[in-house]
């Protein structure tokens, strides 16, 4: 059983968690006299964290929190979003193929006649 985050299903809980903590960027925050960056990385132990860091003349952590991974809804690989552009783009050339062969077809008596000619 999968997990879903957006309109992707993901083959497990922690490819998920992976996809939906790297995807958000970091944050930049004026507090108290200090320049802070926050962000979500991952730990040598394969949990993300989010971290609170300090950056003025030394960069400082000033605190991380280890995060539990959220519970994404269940999804099966065949539960994946029908892709129109995808299944467009196959109709519109398969379409123009039978039109140009129905083109060809239809004068190729000409195409005949001036090579017969020539």
């Amino acid at each position: 059983m999968g997990a879903r985050v957006g309109a992707v299903c993901y083959p497990d809980a922690a490819t998920a968690a992976d996809a939906f903590y790297s995807s958000h960027p970091q944050t930049f925050a004026y507090i108290g006299g200090g320049n802070y960056v926050m962000s979500y990385s991952k730990g040598s132990n394969g949990n993300w964290n989010y971290r609170f860091q300090l950056m003025n003349s030394q960069p400082v952590v000033a605190a991380e929190y280890q995060l539990v991974t959220p519970n994404f809804p269940a999804c099966t690989p065949t539960d994946a979003a029908f892709d129109y552009v995808t299944a467009t783009a196959i109709f519109s050339f398969f379409f123009s193929f039978v039109v140009g062969v129905w083109f060809f077809s239809k004068n190729i008596g000409m195409v005949i006649e001036a090579v017969r000619k020539w």
